[in-house]
């Protein structure tokens, strides 16, 4: 939908509007579509949903949508607008306003939501209007995901959908478990029959009305302080209650507990004496001083392993290592096969590799079979489009294409060997942007990252097996894998499409940065993606950009935000022979005291690969791994004719913020600091008031973000000052 703009300037020039009388609503929506009319309405909601803003009077309701308008009309508002009637995707909207409309007044109460059956209230006579359903319950469970997404709800007979959408802080919580009450805007996502497609717009967690008086699980749970003998789980709740965290090996068997009975809305408890490399199953319980219980969605999350923590890089292109730090890019210069067949010959007991295009040029058959020959269990699982012969002719003791009747394609790109050996220090995880064809490991532009680390081939492993054992791909796979590990010291991050909120990731990367962000992208067509980038642009990141000429007609619009924010300095566009396949975003490589971060994998910014295709993501947290992949960012972007000369590293850190942006909690933390204990820090607000004062514990602290509002924070702590980004 297009973008509201309102200007205290168009407020000082509707006066005139007063004059003009308005008709019902109701009368409104008889009227055809393209006929001006002046209506007058409260508002009911802010920028939750988005740009639109949802107006209802006596007798109907129905959307306001512009280009000239923003967040000046407020929930509570009283305004008069004079528009043209438009449908988009069969839902009513007044479009067209320009200056015209008056706010009225406002901070007005609402109307009361209409209280009617699932079979009845999804219906074009409440289209626009705020609603209520009773005693309904939510099909999944988990945690609402950070994406704009859809969910069904049930009054045991009657389903129907719920959307959550991606600016709500609903996001990121946990679907609430057995009855409820829920609130909403009626609206309408239909693009060619006019009387389906409705769906309820929750538009925050107010919205949920929960029986009796539970404490309100408002976060899903944060995992911490990782070791390899345990971790620290954490929530927040609405209300006080008690902390109840239970755990076990397997989400059916939560067979252990810890109880911390002072009622409390921050939650955190930390488990130990856990096994090292191992996933964990935890689920919190919180009891309200009433008796009340809210429940979380079971979590996977796992130990640190005993593993080595090594990470490895390989580039198919040239690289600059002219602009090395330290740690030099390499460059294997037609030898990625080789490599690659190395790693399949080292394993001893066990191979899951995905495919999605694959030819064999290189002998790669010849090598899973000789693994066959000496005993390694190899299983593999592919796209559908694989040439059948080389499919049949690949050995393996489980083989499972993705069903060519789903909608996307098996895209992933990962190598798991020897996950659970009983030696931590074989398992492997090969994942990047590379498939498995001579042109992409020798020609194409991509990249390889090779972790040693048992804990994170163990989640790929559960990610594997959903899809070789389970037979499920796409929307049908659960969240069912840890997002955050320790591998040699260095935090990261793991999420898999549909899933996972990949795209949310994506985004937060962006926002992130503090001076710098670089990408490198084949497809790019979610606008949503641009604008995260463009904001980083906007808030003084210099933002350079590489993208494939791929000619797709959806990123037009894309290309269409980036090239003006960024200018002809900032972005080009790769029309080489080869193929740049890369998909990576590369932050702060040369401010070691930000959060330098690489983040990369098979997803592409897509919509298909956001909901429709299996696709992984890893984020690594390391300044040296960022300063390798700008190796490989600098030597294509000066190779396409484009001239930068970086900003000179900073050597030191005196602290880091992370994760930042946030909506739940950051941690702060002072490396390497002598006499860190006890040193002090305050955050800011725009205004400069001090709106959180504490002390380092060990070189580090944990700042809960429960109650903050969303916007720009400063923290100061040893003369130096970082900027935080609460969403």
């Amino acid at each position: 939908m297009k973008k509201l703009i309102l200007s205290v300037a168009c407020l000082l020039c509707t006066w005139s509007l007063s004059a003009q009388t308005p008709i019902p609503i109701l009368q409104a929506r008889s009227l055809s579509e393209g006929a001006t009319v002046t209506v007058k309405g409260i508002v009911l909601n802010d920028s939750e949903l988005g740009s639109i803003r949802y107006i209802q009077d006596e007798t109907a309701a129905v959307g306001i949508y512009d280009t000239n308008a923003d967040d000046a009309i407020n929930i509570g508002d009283s305004v008069l607008v004079t528009g043209t009637l438009t449908l988009y995707n069969n839902l009513l909207e007044i479009t067209n306003v320009g200056s015209n409309y008056t706010i009225l007044n406002s901070n007005n109460p609402l109307p009361e939501p209409i209280a009617v059956p699932l079979t009845t209230g999804y219906s074009e006579a409440y289209e626009g209007r705020l609603m209520r359903f009773t005693n309904v319950s939510f099909s999944s469970t988990g945690n609402f995901g950070a994406a704009s997404s859809n969910y069904n709800i049930t009054d045991g007979t009657t389903t129907a959908q719920v959307r959550v959408n991606a600016t709500s802080n609903l996001t990121n919580t946990p679907i609430p478990v057995g009855n409820i009450n829920i609130v909403g805007i009626m609206s309408q996502f239909s693009a060619t029959t006019p009387t389906t497609g409705y769906q309820l717009l929750p538009r925050s967690l107010d919205d949920i009305e929960f029986p009796g008086t539970p404490p309100v699980l408002t976060t899903a749970l944060s995992q911490t302080n990782l070791t390899q003998t345990g971790f620290t789980v954490g929530f927040e709740t609405q209300l006080p209650g008690t902390t109840i965290i239970a755990w076990g090996t397997s989400p059916s068997d939560l067979s252990q507990s810890v109880t911390l009975d002072p009622l409390t809305t921050s939650h955190s408890a930390t488990l130990t004496n856990l096994q090292a490399g191992t996933i964990y199953y935890v689920q919190a319980t919180s009891v309200g001083a009433s008796g009340d219980q809210s429940v979380s969605a079971i979590q996977p999350m796992a130990t640190v392993s005993a593993s080595s923590g090594s990470i490895k890089t390989y580039f198919t292109k040239p690289v600059d290592n002219a602009v090395s730090t330290g740690v030099n890019a390499i460059y294997l210069n037609q030898k990625l096969p080789d490599t690659l067949k190395a790693y399949l010959n080292r394993a001893q007991y066990s191979i899951d590799i995905c495919f999605y295009s694959y030819d064999n040029d290189n002998g790669i058959t010849q090598a899973l079979q000789a693994a066959v020959d000496r005993g390694v269990v190899v299983r593999i699982v592919g796209d559908s489009q694989i040439d059948a012969a080389l499919w049949n002719a690949l050995p393996a003791s489980v083989k499972v294409k993705r069903p060519a009747t789903l909608n996307g394609i098996m895209h992933n790109k990962f190598l798991v060997i020897d996950a659970n050996a009983s030696n931590p220090n074989l398992p492997i995880v090969w994942t990047g942007s590379t498939n498995y064809t001579n042109n992409q490991l020798t020609v194409d532009a991509n990249n390889v990252v090779i972790f040693q680390d048992q804990s994170l081939a163990r989640a790929f492993t559960i990610e594997f097996e959903e899809m070789a054992l389970g037979n499920k791909f796409s929307s049908d796979k659960a969240d069912n894998t840890p997002k955050e590990f320790l591998v040699g010291g260095k935090r990261i991050e793991l999420y898999f499409s549909p899933s996972d909120p990949v795209n949310d990731a994506i985004q937060r990367t962006s926002r992130a940065a503090q001076d710098n962000l670089y990408f490198g992208i084949l497809s790019f067509t979610r606008t949503d993606i641009a604008y995260a980038i463009k904001d980083a642009k906007e808030d003084g990141a210099e933002v350079y950009g590489i993208w494939d000429d791929n000619s797709n007609p959806d990123s037009e619009t894309v290309y269409e935000i980036l090239s003006p924010a960024l200018g002809t300095n900032g972005l080009i566009i790769d029309n080489n022979g080869y193929i740049f396949h890369h998909k990576y975003l590369i932050s702060d490589p040369h401010t070691l005291n930000s959060d330098p971060m690489v983040l990369t994998g098979s997803h592409n910014w897509s919509s298909g690969a956001q909901f429709r295709n299996d696709e992984n993501t890893v984020v690594v947290h390391d300044a040296t791994l960022a300063n390798v992949f700008y190796q490989e960012w600098h030597k294509r972007w000066t190779t396409l004719g484009m001239v930068y000369v970086p900003e000179a590293p900073s050597m030191t850190a005196n602290f880091n913020l992370f994760p930042n942006p946030t909506a739940d909690v950051v941690y702060l933390i002072q490396p390497n600091a002598n006499n860190a204990a006890n040193t002090s820090f305050v955050v800011r607000n725009l205004l400069g008031e001090v709106v959180y004062q504490g002390k380092l514990t060990h070189e580090q602290a944990t700042i809960q973000l429960n109650n903050w509002a969303k916007g720009v924070y400063f923290v100061e702590l040893n003369n130096e000052v970082k900027r935080l980004v609460v969403q």
